[in-house]
């Protein structure tokens, strides 16, 4: 996958000093994983949707869109949620970043 993808996050991470490296493991899934310290780190990627309506007419299912994956040290919580935007993302992962950096300083 070329570098195309996740310009502002690529962006963001550079600028913060965090280190960035891609890793799809199929070739249309993009996913970048950016590692802000040895305390955490985030796997970015596009996902399709698997939204469908139940028998009993509720929607169930994720929509498609960018998903961040965040990792900790101590595996407290290994979750994924859909950022409507690379900015809400970024946002997402400062304060990801914050709380952990304060979890672990205690």
């Amino acid at each position: 996958m070329t570098k195309k993808t996740f310009t502002k996050i690529r962006k963001w991470a550079e600028e913060m000093g965090y280190t960035v490296e891609d890793k799809n493991l199929v070739s249309w899934k993009p996913r970048v994983i950016v590692r802000a310290n040895e305390n955490i780190y985030f796997e970015a990627e596009i996902n399709e949707s698997t939204m469908y309506t139940s028998v009993r007419g509720g929607r169930k299912g994720n929509p498609a869109g960018l998903y961040i994956t965040t990792h900790e040290k101590d595996n407290y919580r290994s979750y994924s949620w859909h950022q409507p935007s690379q900015r809400v993302a970024i946002e997402f992962m400062e304060n990801r970043i914050e709380e952990t950096n304060e979890r672990f300083a205690q």
